[in-house]
């Protein structure tokens, strides 16, 4: 694999997902991406993939400070779903606050975190990662 084939970003922030799509696309690490300005929105994706056994991502990049609901309530919906497949979460957002990298440490769902903004250093990183951990 030399590339993620499919990527989510979930960032109430419609301007991030756009930027951390186009790193996406200039690094050659990312095939395909769907971004969700929505966390409600995204967790309706999720559940539709499962019942019509659609193509998952390999990563969902999520955002933790949203209006609608946080990543961490969004963490708790998402597990609640039980669903077959289960990508790598990885907490995208721009707190540097340390009770949110404990957070994030300690959730079983959670495979990183990384700070505002995602580069291509981040995401060569992360398919280093999952490769090994394909192996």
């Amino acid at each position: 694999m030399q590339a993620f084939d499919f990527l989510i970003f979930i960032d109430d922030d419609r301007a991030n997902n756009v930027f951390h799509e186009l790193v996406m696309e200039e690094s050659g690490l990312g095939k395909m991406a769907r971004s969700f300005l929505s966390p409600v929105k995204a967790l309706a994706y999720f559940q539709e993939l499962e019942e019509q056994e659609g193509k998952f991502p390999e990563i969902i990049f999520l955002d933790i400070n949203m209006p609608q609901m946080t990543g961490w309530e969004f963490l708790d919906r998402f597990e609640e779903l039980e669903l077959k497949t289960h990508p790598w979460i990885v907490i995208l957002s721009s707190s540097n606050y340390h009770k949110d990298k404990a957070l994030s440490d300690a959730h079983p769902l959670v495979h990183s975190y990384i700070e505002k903004p995602l580069s291509k250093e981040n995401l060569q990183a992360l398919l280093n990662a999952y490769q090994d951990a394909q192996k």
